[in-house]
């Protein structure tokens, strides 16, 4: 059994730009919507991520990313008041 989750979030974490692909149930049926969209990794534009994150209704997030540049990223969307 494959499982599909309808609202998707990939981020790809860097030091300085952090790249998020969104995936979304398109107008026509078995159809996908992708988005992408590039932050820089200032407090106010991840919070700006986040937003969108929440707008687009995204339930399951994965996240790639080198080092420690993921913490920020990871309390930002995990923090109560985000959702």
């Amino acid at each position: 059994m494959e499982i599909t989750y309808e609202r998707v979030a990939a981020i790809d974490v860097g030091k300085k730009v952090v790249a998020v692909a969104v995936r979304t149930p398109g107008e026509r049926s078995g159809r996908r919507r992708q988005q992408l969209r590039k932050y820089n990794t200032y407090h106010s534009t991840l919070a700006e991520m986040v937003a969108w994150l929440t707008c687009e209704g995204v339930t399951h997030v994965t996240m790639e990313a080198t080092g420690v540049y993921w913490r920020p990223v990871f309390h930002l969307c995990a923090r109560p008041s985000a959702r």
